[in-house]
């Protein structure tokens, strides 16, 4: 009986199998380190392998796409970060090659004007050049990593579009 005073002596509601939900699911999705989803269904004591295969589908390509739709903007963020690497690198590599032209200049201007046939180079000119060699490798070699790591997000970029554009 009812613990409702006001259905007293009342039977309760005879549902048939038909109408009482017999598989109840939950599925659990983790989008970030700070966000979970659960998604909760039901579905009828008879349903079919194919009709439960078909609302699992559906369930985790919702999921899917709403972890797409929380990881987009971190992706963003580190593409950014990656081209504006990129663009200081690139400067940094002009600026190295700008320095080592005119120091190459100041030395052959230095040479005409002592007015030697074979100049020999300071030391310090010696180390500067090293020195320039050095900071101008270093500096492609990081805008070769960022090129790759930046094109890799832009894949991986798309492929959420992807993901969230497609229905669920």
């Amino acid at each position: 009986m009812y613990s409702d005073p006001k259905r007293e002596g009342e039977e309760p509601p005879v549902y048939s199998q038909a109408d009482v939900p017999a598989i109840g699911i939950s599925v659990q999705h983790q989008t970030d380190t700070e966000r979970n989803l659960v998604f909760q269904m039901h579905l009828p004591f008879d349903c079919s392998p194919t009709a439960l295969n078909a609302a699992l589908d559906k369930v985790l390509a919702a999921s899917a796409r709403q972890a797409a739709k929380v990881k987009l903007p971190s992706l963003r963020r580190l593409l950014k970060n990656h081209e504006d690497f990129i663009k200081r690198a690139t400067e940094d590599i002009f600026r190295l090659d700008t320095e080592r032209d005119l120091a190459s200049s100041n030395i052959e201007q230095a040479a005409r004007i002592s007015g030697r046939r074979n100049p020999s180079r300071s030391a310090q000119d010696i180390a500067h050049d090293q020195k320039n060699k050095a900071d101008r490798a270093n500096a492609v070699i990081a805008l070769e990593r960022h090129r790759e790591d930046a094109a890799l997000v832009r894949e991986d970029i798309a492929e959420l579009e992807r993901v969230i554009a497609a229905e669920a």
